[in-house]
């Protein structure tokens, strides 16, 4: 594959040097243009034609709503972890439970965890479709390339390890590209980004750690319902000891205060969402002529 050329050279010597790193069209595709980078050709390729900006007020709603059920499913699972929580505790305390009291906190336990998951679902969905469209504008909100791939908005999110880090540079970059500074800007990737940002992106790391650690510690059997000693009641072949019963309220404990560090990270995440959108908006809105332009 040749060398790019540097324009404007005044000798042959000067033109047999290496261009410095950057974009240059594809020599084998001239619908694209292909990354050089002060050496040789590498695999990142773009599109000549920008794909225009879209505005992001649409599905920035849809983020909302499911954001906002991520918080009332929140609410509802740190309810049924702190009663879940204190049945234990009477549990351990003196042992009075009877079966339905058990029965009855497991279950309502379960439906929480059941309704958190399905909020989680909804909440990522209805986040990451915002999150593709916000990332996919930069090119022509900045007119200069993407840090990474398009594909990457959704799958450093699942990426063991680089999901600790990479979606929070993309959320970097599209804070950034929305400053009016970042237009025709090739150094818009070391625009100032807001702390609402950093501290979004800390409390989410901080619940998935907290979450993990309720995780662990919980037990998959029916620990409080298999607890229960009463006349009628058929032995449990492995009943659980003092000490499982202290895991599970401490499991429970865990699980509810995840539950509230997942309702600040879902706010700030809102609040993340309805800051970019204004700024990528105002973005697009900026670069698009009047209704006088486009008639004369």
């Amino acid at each position: 594959m040749p060398r790019p050329l540097r324009r404007g050279t005044a000798s042959t010597a000067e033109m047999t040097e290496d261009p410095p790193a950057g974009w240059y069209p594809d020599p084998k595709d001239p619908k694209h243009r292909r990354y050089w980078n002060g050496t040789a050709w590498t695999g990142r390729t773009e599109p000549l034609e920008r794909e225009a900006p879209k505005p992001l007020h649409g599905m920035a709603w849809w983020a909302y709503s499911v954001l906002a059920f991520s918080v009332l499913a929140n609410l509802f699972d740190t309810v049924a972890a702190l009663i879940y929580a204190g049945k234990v505790q009477t549990q351990i305390d003196a042992h009075s439970l009877t079966l339905q009291q058990a029965e009855d906190a497991e279950n309502l336990f379960n439906v929480g965890s059941v309704i958190w998951l399905i909020s989680l679902a909804a909440g990522g969905i209805g986040f990451l479709v915002w999150w593709y469209r916000a990332y996919s504008n930069l090119p022509g909100l900045t007119g200069h390339s993407r840090r990474y791939g398009r594909g990457w908005s959704i799958g450093a999110w699942f990426v063991p390890i680089l999901s600790l880090f990479r979606p929070k540079q993309i959320g970097n970059d599209i804070w950034r590209g929305g400053d009016p500074k970042a237009r025709a800007n090739a150094q818009w990737m070391s625009l100032p980004v807001d702390p609402l940002v950093h501290w979004w992106w800390a409390i989410y790391l901080l619940a998935g750690f907290v979450g993990g650690i309720a995780g662990a510690l919980l037990s998959s059997d029916p620990v409080l319902s298999n607890s229960v000693i009463a006349p009628g009641l058929a032995p449990v072949a492995n009943p659980p000891s003092h000490a499982d019963l202290v895991m599970e309220h401490s499991a429970a404990i865990a699980d509810a205060v995840s539950n509230v560090v997942q309702i600040a990270s879902a706010v700030l995440a809102i609040l993340f969402v309805q800051a970019a959108t204004e700024r990528q908006d105002s973005a697009i809105a900026a670069t698009e002529p009047s209704a006088g332009e486009a008639t004369t």
